[in-house]
């Protein structure tokens, strides 16, 4: 029986390693490669960016958003929340997460005339009192990465993991829960490097999926680690 799949690309003008004046190269070598991969090849694409990184982008290179805004409407490209900043929701205030994700939302309409209904769990740092402002900023749906989830509760079979479709905020409230797994993304970073052929990365998917519970992460990280390298471009 055939699973479904994902492809979930993060992609953050803010990380540490590109500079201001790299910005420009990162969009054009390694994120109009992923418009054009959903455009051509009729392969729908998940991408996730804070409004921060949406607000530079759209400030470097107009037709990129415009590009956009079209593979959106054509279904080819779905956006998922992250909030205006990338911060780690456990150790900043109830009300400070609420407004960051209330303003990347707005970020979000403003330029690219969408709401995403689901948000990536910025770090994948999460408590009880991330689902509360989740729900309130009125997201349907967080994302996790299931590897820490399971040694947290410590079990053995991370499939244990999947089966957990909600998670409870402190007000007893629930938004449902979609898994990625570390283990998928760093596979398909090792094959795309050429530290595994792709006889080898088959092999060892087929192995991880096999007895794999709900839609296959195949990628869920960082764009920016394709086509670029700081201090060698």
């Amino acid at each position: 029986m055939s699973k479904k799949a994902f492809l979930l690309f993060h992609l953050n003008l803010s990380f540490s390693s590109i500079g201001i004046p790299a910005r420009k190269k990162v969009i054009k070598n390694c994120y109009w490669p992923l418009l054009n991969l959903a455009n051509k090849n009729n392969i729908k694409i998940i991408l996730e960016f804070s409004g921060k990184t949406l607000e530079e982008i759209c400030n470097i290179d107009k037709k990129f958003i415009q590009t956009l805004k079209k593979l959106i409407i054509e279904k080819k490209i779905e956006i998922i929340g992250s909030g205006y900043c990338q911060i780690i929701g456990p150790i900043v205030p109830y009300k400070v997460n609420l407004m960051n994700q209330i303003i990347g939302k707005n970020v979000y309409k403003k330029i690219l005339n969408y709401v995403p209904k689901i948000a990536l769990v910025n770090e994948m740092a999460f408590s009880s009192g991330t689902v509360d402002f989740y729900l309130e900023a009125g997201y349907k749906a967080i994302i996790m990465d299931r590897d820490n989830v399971a040694l947290s509760l410590r079990f053995k079979d991370k499939n244990k993991v999947n089966a957990i479709t909600h998670v409870l905020g402190t007000n007893q409230k629930s938004i449902m829960v979609i898994w990625t797994d570390s283990i998928f993304f760093q596979k398909f970073q090792r094959y795309c490097h050429n530290e595994l052929s792709i006889d080898e990365y088959v092999h060892e998917m087929q192995h991880q999926i096999r007895k794999y519970i709900g839609a296959i992460p195949i990628y869920a990280n960082d764009a920016e680690i394709f086509n670029y390298r700081p201090g060698i471009q």
